[in-house]
């Protein structure tokens, strides 16, 4: 699907979505289907060229507060791909950017997730009981707060990091960086 604006096309099932270069200041709330978020050409037809940077692909929360999720709360039981882009600038209770549900997966490439806070756990990223997180390829997890614990990831479930991935600038009273409770498990290849 073609997107100007994103939350227009998350009904669609197995799809892959194709953002043009540009801002696009939305929260994309609950994703309850298997989707992939990519940059995409200008016409949102196809994939960006491998030469693309992130900094050309901006979903920005404006500071947007939810429970779970200020940017996007990956349901349970769904796998949820995002390539090539910033996700940035919200909070929650919850993951202050991004919340993974129990039984979902979260996948980003090539990935910046920045400037999130969460008044309890997940200033960036909560990953549930259940849930899994793969991270790849240069991604930057930063300026991220939490109240309680896991200023810039919060895992109860597991996540693999592969290949330059930085976890920096983050903050909280426990796990500043990371904070694993329970079963959480995590996997550092190359980062």
């Amino acid at each position: 699907s073609a997107a100007r604006t994103i939350t227009v096309h998350l009904d669609s099932d197995g799809d892959t979505i194709y953002l043009s270069p540009g801002t696009y200041n939305e929260v994309l709330g609950t994703v309850d289907k298997n989707l992939h978020i990519s940059a995409g050409t200008a016409d949102c037809t196809t994939a960006a060229a491998t030469s693309a940077t992130p900094f050309d692909y901006v979903i920005d929360g404006g500071g947007a507060s939810t429970f779970n999720g200020g940017i996007v709360n990956i349901a349970p039981n769904r796998t949820v791909t995002f390539t090539t882009m910033i996700l940035q600038n919200a909070e929650a209770i919850h993951g202050g950017i991004v919340y993974v549900d129990e039984g979902a997966t979260a996948t980003f490439n090539k990935v910046r997730l920045r400037n999130g806070s969460a008044d309890d756990t997940g200033g960036i990223l909560y990953v549930a009981t259940g849930a899994s997180l793969f991270i790849n390829d240069t991604t930057f997890i930063e300026n991220g707060s939490a109240g309680n614990a896991g200023g810039g990831l919060y895992l109860a479930g597991v996540a693999q990091l592969v290949s330059g991935v930085v976890i920096r600038e983050s903050n909280a009273l426990a796990g500043g960086g990371v904070a694993m409770v329970g079963n959480g498990q995590l996997i550092l290849t190359n980062s």
